[in-house]
């Protein structure tokens, strides 16, 4: 696969997260709600996934449903669609925890 060619963040991003190599491309503002079978909701339903040497963290929430991490993947692959790039696992994950708890304060869940 080709290099994604991702472009350098600005230096308010890097202040707020060193780590961070971009930042996402979602509009969280605007993220679907998805029933799990527990009866919580999704918005994003995060997970993490190296290519390129940089780690990313890609929802599994798809237009209006939960999709496999493959199906998740590939969806990526495609659109280059990302909730982020980090230089290590461990900051792909603290971003993920974050963005979980702020989506879940933004949608009142």
């Amino acid at each position: 696969m080709p290099s994604l060619k991702i472009p350098a963040p600005t230096k308010p991003q890097l202040k707020i997260n060193p780590d961070l190599i971009e930042a996402g491309n979602i509009d969280l503002t605007k993220r679907p709600k998805v029933k799990n079978p527990d009866g919580s909701v999704s918005t994003v339903r995060t997970i993490g996934i190296e290519m390129d040497g940089m780690h990313f963290n890609i929802p599994t929430v798809v237009g209006n449903k939960i999709v496999s991490d493959k199906e998740a993947i590939n969806y990526f692959k495609k659109t280059k669609q990302h909730l982020g790039a980090y230089k290590s696992q461990k900051a792909a994950a603290a971003a993920a925890q974050r963005l979980h708890n702020e989506q879940a304060k933004y949608y009142g869940l």
